[in-house]
């Protein structure tokens, strides 16, 4: 998630439900933020960390960007003990 020049970065997200059965979405970022998504009616919130309630977000711009797969990176074998 990017505002301005700043970066939060996410380990996934998860699907879940309310009690009443309709679904959302949460991604857990680093720093203990969460970001909630309810896709029925596209809302969005975020609670920051260690704090009790959420505040509104809306989608001010959108873009899809090319994946990029890194090249996998092994460490060089050690040559052995003589």
């Amino acid at each position: 998630m990017k505002w301005g020049d700043h970066f939060q970065i996410a380990s996934g997200s998860s699907r879940h439900e309310t009690a009443s059965g309709k679904p959302y979405r949460v991604t857990t970022f680093r720093n203990g933020d969460d970001l909630v998504f309810f896709p029925r009616k596209e809302k969005y919130f975020l609670f920051y960390a260690g704090k009790d309630t959420a505040d509104r977000c809306t989608v001010e711009e959108s873009q899809t960007l090319p994946v990029v797969s890194l090249p996998r990176y092994e460490k060089p074998a050690q040559d052995a003990l003589s």
